[in-house]
């Protein structure tokens, strides 16, 4: 890559971090609003062990300075509101920690990495502290608080359960917007989740299935943490696609009984197909968007194969095998981190 090209995608990189940023501070003063301070000191808790990691990482394993481009503040901002608002500092710190260490840094650069940072380390604390952010733990509530918030159609207002991020789906909304009018979001991936958990909700009340995400929770896993840059598909149609198949990945996940986990293992699935998916489901030669009988047919074999790694993962959880699974991951990126210089 030449050095302009270089200099430009960096420009494009942090350009986006900052509004990233900036598109999370109404969801952060919702959190605020709702249960004080403490979600406060989640956030800013993974923010500053993100940002310090980094800087660590370039001391000691690169042996030089890492120019910021805002990419793991952004990291630390979304793990922290991807948690609950009782979560103890240090497995919020952990969390933040493992997300920027094996999710982004092993990979040598943001444009480079092939997971979701955000997931890997949310992932982590499920299989190492399964305890901390179950159902019904003190991390969910605290009863010295009471904590505003509606029911029914006011909680698209403000919410007080669920996921910090997730309290008020129009703080999310208006945090969107500003993404859209900045050029930083697209409507396809957030559209192809929200469609898919639509259809699958009406399904999921027909056959009795629980859906444990609360709407809040749901719109923000669709604007800020599947669309992260470079871990989500680039054209249209893939960009459809990859939400379509995210929502319906959840919903057969919590069909057999797999909860909280189900969005993380909808995502990871679904990071394996992205290089096939800009390969496949991408404009022609003319530009256009347009599908064809043979990208129809492959996106349908695509389709098919996230099923099955799907059923795969279901059986995997079912008998304690995830756990290994992502030590092997996290001995791969300590193999990675290796070859770094």
């Amino acid at each position: 890559m030449r050095l302009n090209e270089k200099r430009a995608l960096k420009e494009k990189i942090t350009t986006t971090m900052i509004d990233t940023l900036i598109a999370t501070i109404p969801l952060i003063v919702v959190a605020f609003v709702v249960y004080g301070i403490f979600p406060i000191l989640i956030i800013l808790t993974s923010t500053v062990l993100a940002v310090l990691t980094e800087y660590i990482f370039g001391k000691f394993i690169l042996k030089k300075d890492i120019e910021t481009d805002f990419s793991t503040a952004v990291v630390g901002v979304l793990v922290g509101l991807s948690l609950a608002p009782f979560t103890p500092i240090y497995i919020a710190g952990l969390a933040s920690i493992i997300s920027v260490l094996f999710g982004q840094l092993c990979f040598g650069s943001v444009e480079k990495k092939i997971v979701n940072p955000i997931v890997i380390g949310k992932l982590a604390i499920l299989l190492f502290f399964p305890s901390v952010l179950a159902t019904g733990s003190a991390a969910w509530s605290n009863p010295d608080i009471v904590a505003p918030g509606f029911e029914g159609v006011g909680s698209i207002l403000l919410a007080n359960t669920g996921m910090i991020g997730g309290y008020s789906v129009i703080a999310i909304v208006v945090g969107a917007i500003y993404l859209m009018l900045r050029g930083r979001l697209s409507w396809e991936v957030p559209t192809g989740l929200f469609i898919s958990i639509f259809v699958g909700y009406f399904v999921a009340a027909f056959m009795g299935i629980e859906i444990p995400l609360e709407l809040g929770e749901i719109v923000f896993l669709g604007v800020f943490i599947l669309t992260d840059l470079y871990s989500s598909p680039k054209y249209l149609f893939g960009k459809l696609f990859y939400g379509i198949m995210i929502g319906a990945s959840m919903i057969l996940f919590w069909k057999h009984g797999i909860q909280q986990e189900a969005p993380l293992y909808a995502i990871l699935i679904l990071n394996i197909f992205i290089r096939p998916i800009n390969s496949v489901l991408k404009p022609n030669v003319y530009g256009d968007d347009k599908l064809g009988f043979a990208e129809i047919t492959q996106g349908l074999g695509m389709a098919i194969a996230v099923i099955v790694l799907v059923f795969a993962f279901i059986f995997l959880h079912q008998f304690g095998l995830i756990l290994y699974l992502f030590i092997i991951y996290l001995f791969f990126g300590i193999w990675k981190i290796s070859t770094l210089k």
